[in-house]
């Protein structure tokens, strides 16, 4: 009886000081897809309304006419959304000349007028012009408190030259908020990408590498604060971009390619 109550405890530790570690979910960086996005940026408002009759169906069609296609942020100024304008909203509203609201860039094409036409344009030349893909970027993310964690792993597909940065962005979708029109207010409107910040505050992130050659693997790990005005933090995902930049004027030339998750 002794022997097999021995054996027995031999067994369970065996099994018990054996056990293989899992990862926290969202830690690991899954795959990195081949496929070209472009990225998109609008600016609106829900008191705005031109916004409520010509950006907001336009931006709403484009993600789904487009949703294999693109990246996408919608950038809030003060309303009913967005409490205070977010760090890296003038560096993006300069870039894409945003002069008034509604204003859209895709890549980095700036001063568009948000409609069907001008996205629909827009994203068909860039992804015509990225068939061959040059980098891919693979996104996990997890959420503890009002931080979210993000993994990213980037692999270069073919050599790369210059300066590239990776911009790792918040948004959230599905937020429910009345938009003025020109005409009769949608009540209940929804709205999606909407942008929430970004890790290190800026608008074009940071650079992890000044060139690459094809399948070079590169591994990082950013956090961004969620802000108090997040409606529902099950609504939150991640976009990433990995930006061409001028070393001279920090601004980017060329979108290499995106991800969102």
């Amino acid at each position: 009886m002794k022997k097999l109550l021995v054996l027995s405890m031999i067994t369970l530790f065996a099994f018990t000081g054996c056990k293989k570690e899992t990862p926290d979910p969202g830690t690991e960086v899954s795959s990195v897809s081949t496929d070209y996005k472009a990225f998109a940026v609008e600016f609106t408002a829900t008191w705005c309304p031109y916004c409520g009759t010509y950006g907001f169906p336009a931006f709403e069609n484009m993600l789904e006419n487009h949703k294999y296609k693109i990246t996408a942020l919608s950038i809030h100024p003060d309303d009913d959304i967005v409490d205070d304008a977010y760090p890296a909203q003038d560096e993006f509203e300069d870039f894409y000349d945003c002069g008034g609201y509604p204003s859209a860039g895709v890549n980095v094409s700036v001063g568009g007028y948000p409609s069907d036409n001008y996205f629909n344009g827009q994203i068909n030349t860039a992804t015509n012009a990225n068939t061959a893909t040059k980098a891919g970027v693979g996104i996990a993310s997890s959420v503890s408190g009002n931080t979210m964690t993000v993994n990213t792993k980037t692999v270069f597909f073919a050599d790369v030259a210059g300066k590239i940065n990776l911009a790792v962005y918040l948004v959230e979708d599905n937020i429910i908020n009345d938009q003025n029109t020109t005409s009769t207010t949608i009540i209940d409107a929804e709205h999606d990408n909407v942008f929430r910040g970004s890790a290190g505050n800026t608008a074009w992130g940071s650079t992890i590498t000044t060139g690459a050659t094809k399948g070079t693997k590169l591994d990082g790990i950013y956090t961004i604060a969620i802000p108090a005005d997040v409606r529902n933090k099950a609504n939150l995902h991640v976009v990433a971009v990995l930006f061409v930049m001028n070393p001279t004027t920090g601004k980017p030339t060329a979108v290499l390619n995106s991800n969102a998750l």
